[in-house]
C-alpha cells in the first residue's frame, strides 16, 4: 500500500495561488498581490471566493 505523498507548506500555497488564478483573482481584497500573502490567507480568500461563487 502507497503513502500518501506530504506536501510542504510552500507547495500547497502554490496550489492555491494556482486555484485562485484560475479564478481570476491576482489580488486580495485590499489590492495586496495574491503572491505576497500567506498560505492562511490565500486559503481564506479562496474559501471566500467559492462561498460567493455559489
Amino acid at each position: 500500500m502507497r503513502k500518501p505523498i506530504k506536501l510542504s507548506k510552500e507547495s500547497e500555497r502554490q496550489i492555491v495561488i494556482q486555484d485562485l488564478t484560475r479564478l481570476g483573482i491576482y489580488e486580495d481584497k485590499k489590492g495586496e498581490p495574491i503572491h505576497s500573502l500567506s498560505y492562511f490567507s490565500l486559503v481564506h480568500l479562496l474559501a471566500m471566493e467559492k462561498a460567493v461563487g455559489q
